[in-house]
């Protein structure tokens, strides 16, 4: 069960949302009251449908509607792609207008900034976690690989994680490879090599 409360401002009501996401669940849903009152109900037919909405009813229900911070953005983001990759699935509930993939003006940038920037924050992620599967590749690199291959491999590995995620960008259709103008894909890849570049530097200094 998992209960989110509103901030409280300049006497708005509170609101307090209700989510039963658990598996196990016989009717998964989340359940609006507002000072004690049931507000509305959302019912779902599996926890999947649940979790892939819940973000829509909290921020139409709970989060505050100023603008948001380039962070909130960027975490907003970064949550939302994380479940594409995960899941696989084309209509991952997202607000696009807090989302810098689907409004690039967010972070000034068009649609080939906002998805090299998407993915590289991705992999940073990643990295940064010590549990993640790339870190222990990243290990077995370097203990294992002979000093004139290693800065290779590293560039291979963080290679295959940059075309997973753009693999996934195409299987989802988030992104319109096949009309690109030769300009376009030539910056495309200039950008794919920077991103490359740029992430292989930061396993370096750490």
């Amino acid at each position: 069960l998992l209960i989110l409360r509103s901030a409280q401002k300049n006497g708005t009501p509170e609101r307090i949302l209700c989510a039963e996401i658990s598996e196990h669940a016989h009717k998964p849903g989340v359940e609006i009251f507002q000072d004690g009152a049931l507000l509305g109900t959302y019912d779902y037919q599996n926890q999947e449908d649940c979790l892939a909405a819940l973000n829509k009813v909290v921020r139409a229900h709970v989060w505050e509607k100023d603008k948001w911070p380039p962070d909130d953005v960027m975490r907003y983001t970064l949550n939302w792609f994380e479940k594409v990759l995960h899941l696989r699935e084309k209509n991952i509930c997202v607000d696009i207008d807090h989302s810098f993939f689907h409004s690039p003006t967010l972070i000034r940038g068009d649609k080939t900034d906002a998805a090299f920037e998407l993915i590289a924050r991705t992999i940073e992620k990643q990295l940064a976690d010590p549990e993640d599967p790339l870190n222990a590749h990243i290990q077995t690199i370097r203990t294992t690989a002979s000093p004139e291959t290693v800065d290779k491999q590293l560039h291979d590995l963080i290679d295959s994680a940059i075309f997973e995620c753009l693999n996934v960008m195409t299987e989802m259709e988030l992104m319109d490879f096949k009309n690109m103008t030769d300009r376009e894909a030539e910056r495309f890849n200039r950008e794919s090599r920077g991103t490359l570049e740029r992430l292989v530097r930061q396993i370096r200094k750490a």
